[in-house]
């Protein structure tokens, strides 16, 4: 089974995909290397195979740009996670990448938060 962690930063969910639940195949796509580097690091202490693992950098701006990012890995997902990632415009080609059956689990911010009185 394979899973995508869109906007992952520093992979923490990422790393939760790959040491509790048992994906085959993770990736972690994020724009800053910095923070894939941390991911990277993290998965090494609890020695998880590299085989399973990729790190993607990519800046997502507009809708194809995920789907040139992941152009050189396999697809389908049957698992994509997107956490804080604020571009609820993405969500047809999200789901466009999805293996039948998988499943997009999307949370993130309000655009506009009531403001306490």
């Amino acid at each position: 089974s394979r899973a995508l962690d869109v906007g992952s930063g520093s992979g923490r969910d990422a790393a939760l995909l790959c040491c509790r639940y048992g994906f085959d195949l993770v990736c972690a796509l994020d724009r800053d290397a910095k923070a894939l580097n941390r991911w990277t690091r993290l998965l090494d202490r609890h020695q998880v195979a590299r085989e399973s693992r990729v790190a993607v950098e990519a800046t997502i701006r507009a809708e194809g740009d995920l789907t040139a990012a992941l152009a050189s890995l396999p697809g389908p997902w049957d698992l994509i996670h997107a956490a804080r990632f604020l571009k609820r415009e993405m969500l047809a080609e999200l789901a466009s990448l999805l293996a039948p059956g998988g499943l997009l689990l999307f949370h993130t911010f309000c655009e506009d938060p009531p403001r306490a009185q």
